[in-house]
């Protein structure tokens, strides 16, 4: 296991057609952005994506890797409960990650609170139209 590339993205929910109701073509170059992205990810091939969120749950002194089977989010704070997205967890890289951070006495790992509800920086643009982002 190794990380094979990294990418960094806005993630305005105005993007999903059903919140951006034609407000999302004032953020084509966004999109654009988006399906560049995706593009390179396919070429990679990549087994896992991790995804890191500004709004996932933080701890001054501990670094949370969620584990268990799925995460499941939805739109509906943005008036579209009707979009929904899931991602699987690879319990086997998140041991791994845990382990060794551990090992390395670097406190990180899946021992926090476990909220397994994904954000809105967690979704997949790729099930808007758009080519896969994430590749589940």
């Amino acid at each position: 296991m190794s990380i094979i590339a990294g990418f960094v993205v806005p993630h305005p929910p105005v993007i999903i057609p059903e919140i951006g109701h034609g407000d999302e073509n004032a953020i084509e170059e966004t999109i654009k952005g988006y399906d560049t992205i995706a593009k390179a990810i396919a070429e990679i091939k990549p087994d896992t994506i991790i995804i890191s969120s500004p709004h996932a749950e933080a701890y001054s002194d501990y670094f949370q890797i969620s584990d268990g089977e799925v995460g499941i989010g939805s739109f509906a704070q943005f008036r579209a409960p009707q979009v929904s997205f899931r991602a699987f967890y690879d319990k086997e890289l998140v041991a791994k990650i845990s382990d060794l951070a551990n090992r390395a006495h670097f406190p990180a790992g899946s021992e926090g609170t476990q909220k397994h509800d994904l954000d809105h920086a967690e979704d997949d643009p790729g099930q808007y139209d758009r080519p896969p982002f994430g590749l589940s």
